[in-house]
């Protein structure tokens, strides 16, 4: 899952709920904003489960993610504000 904004226009408005996302890289939101997500699970093979940059009013309740992930959530940049995230669950 990949949301590439800009900054003069960033990716904005998007909810998701009930996902279960496999894949080489986890969820990447780079200057995106008013982003919520509900009950999602994400198993990457390489890399942090979630990487936010660049991203305003991130709630997420319900995120789940591998217990092996040594760095699952990566915030990037000094850009991101109001980011919540809400029992975290690890399988």
């Amino acid at each position: 899952m990949f949301f590439n904004g800009l900054p003069e226009m960033k990716v904005s408005n998007i909810q998701i709920e009930n996902v279960h996302v496999t894949s080489t890289y986890g969820a990447e939101l780079n200057n995106s904003k008013d982003i919520a997500f509900k009950n999602v699970y994400v198993q990457p093979t390489i890399g942090a489960a979630l990487i936010l940059n660049g991203v305003e009013n991130f709630r997420s309740e319900n995120f789940t993610f591998p217990v092996s992930l040594q760095n699952p959530i990566e915030l990037k940049g000094n850009k991101n504000k109001n980011i919540i995230i809400s029992n975290n669950r690890l399988r």
